[in-house]
């Protein structure tokens, strides 16, 4: 168990490292942008942005994070796999978001939010692929690409939002800002997965690949339900100053929320390996994870009682 026990450590710190990074950029670059664009204006750029984001897994159905599984346990299939979730993507793009507005415009956000909501979806879109491929890199334990795949994103958008605020741009400028340094943040990762594989887009691939992805689908989409939900719902009644207001402090429990993931995440293609081995090597396993996420949950408890005023 040690050789385990080092893997995971190992990729508890590359991906602890770029959470905690992703985590910092976030943080500065979200309240950098309420500041900038003010409540009002920040709360119609949250709405859609929670729209887009509770769109986005309805094109991913739990594809990029199955690929870790599959990867793990059949690293030759992994090229077929990446292959089809990426068709899926293309193929449920479209009529995802034709959903997505019409039922913003339904719910009467008005005609500006359909203005916003098509660079952010295209964001997500770009995001999704991302992730994808920083998933498949992880799942070849390739933790220090993914780490860094992800982590750049972030910069990219930094960037995006300083040169917005060059330029003196309002929330429209900064929302097609993200979807262009989420474009170039997808780029690479999709790349570093061609690179080593023979990435097929076959429409007979995708029946098998939905199916192992659907459980993570759900899951995935359950998440996003209790994470943005609020601001979708919060736009039914409120001003968008009072959204943007509401969005801005749910960030820092969004951030928190993420925090446990590391060994989660880190541990993940090790575990669905360990777990074809039997019972006894995941109990020993997951005895290294649960030490670890005790760790993590005393550093947030004395974090909240430092800071909870």
């Amino acid at each position: 168990m040690t050789g385990n026990a080092q893997q995971v450590r190992r990729a508890v710190r590359w991906l602890g490292g770029s959470v905690f990074a992703a985590a910092l950029l976030q943080y500065v670059l979200f309240f950098a942008a309420a500041r900038y664009l003010g409540d009002v204006d920040y709360g119609a750029f949250s709405l859609a942005l929670a729209v887009a984001t509770l769109a986005a897994p309805f094109c991913d159905l739990g594809t990029s994070v199955a690929i870790v599984c599959t990867g793990a346990r059949c690293p030759a299939e992994l090229g077929r796999r990446f292959g089809a979730a990426l068709l899926l993507r293309a193929l449920t793009a479209v009529p995802v978001f034709g959903a997505a507005l019409g039922l913003g415009l339904l719910a009467g956000y008005g005609p500006g939010f359909a203005a916003l909501l098509l660079p952010l979806y295209l964001a997500t879109l770009a995001d999704g692929a991302g992730n994808l491929g920083a998933s498949a890199c992880q799942a070849e334990e390739r933790v220090a690409t993914s780490a860094l795949l992800q982590v750049a994103r972030h910069l990219l958008r930094g960037g995006a939002l300083l040169g917005t605020l060059w330029w003196g741009g309002g929330p429209h400028a900064l929302a097609w800002s993200f979807a262009l340094a989420s474009a170039l943040g997808a780029a690479p990762a999709v790349l570093a997965v061609a690179r080593r594989h023979r990435v097929q887009l076959r429409l007979g691939d995708l029946p098998a690949t939905v199916r192992e992805a659907l459980p993570f689908g759900f899951a995935i989409l359950a998440t996003m339900l209790n994470a943005q939900i609020g601001v979708a719902v919060l736009g039914l009644y409120a001003d968008t100053g009072e959204i943007g207001r509401y969005h801005a402090s749910l960030r820092f429990v969004l951030l928190l929320q993420m925090v446990p993931q590391i060994v989660s995440v880190a541990a993940a293609p090790l575990s669905y390996r360990t777990g074809a081995e039997g019972l006894a090597p995941s109990a020993r396993l997951y005895r290294v994870k649960l030490t670890l996420l005790a760790a993590l949950g005393l550093c947030g408890s004395l974090l909240l009682a430092a800071n909870g005023g």
